[in-house]
């Protein structure tokens, strides 16, 4: 169970990584990495299962266990990893009015101020002026 578990882990990070947070300051790369290296150390120790006689799959609540640590100590590790830009605001969890919270990453040198028009407020970038 710890192979699925943490092969459906990796493809979920990698999906993200490619395709949904593209920015480096997330690190999703190295989400995806250790999942992709905790999967080939499952899969090493799957198939030494199953050439010792064992079965391919352990399909037991121990081993289920186990991948969720695994898979925990990967998020655990990812945050450490994240925790600098975070504190240095470069990582921001933005709340909309109607839409669920959302991960925005924080460009540096743009602030943004609300606009009031017809249709409610809106958030437009307006670039500091370099001093």
């Amino acid at each position: 169970m710890c192979l699925i578990l943490t092969v459906i882990a990796a493809l979920v990070t990698t999906f993200l990584w490619k395709k949904v947070y593209k920015d480096e300051k997330l690190k999703l790369f190295n989400l995806a990495l250790m999942y992709w290296g905790a999967s080939i150390m499952w899969l090493v120790d799957s198939l030494f299962s199953a050439a010792y006689g064992e079965g391919f799959f352990d399909i037991s609540p121990a081993d289920t266990i186990l991948g969720i640590i695994v898979i925990l100590c990967g998020l655990v590790m990812w945050g450490i990893l994240i925790l600098p830009a975070a504190l240095r605001g470069e990582i921001v969890v933005s709340k909309k009015d109607d839409k669920p919270e959302s991960v925005v990453v924080a460009d540096s040198k743009v602030e943004y101020k609300k606009i009031e028009n017809t249709t409610g407020s809106v958030q437009a970038p307006e670039r500091k002026k370099n001093e």
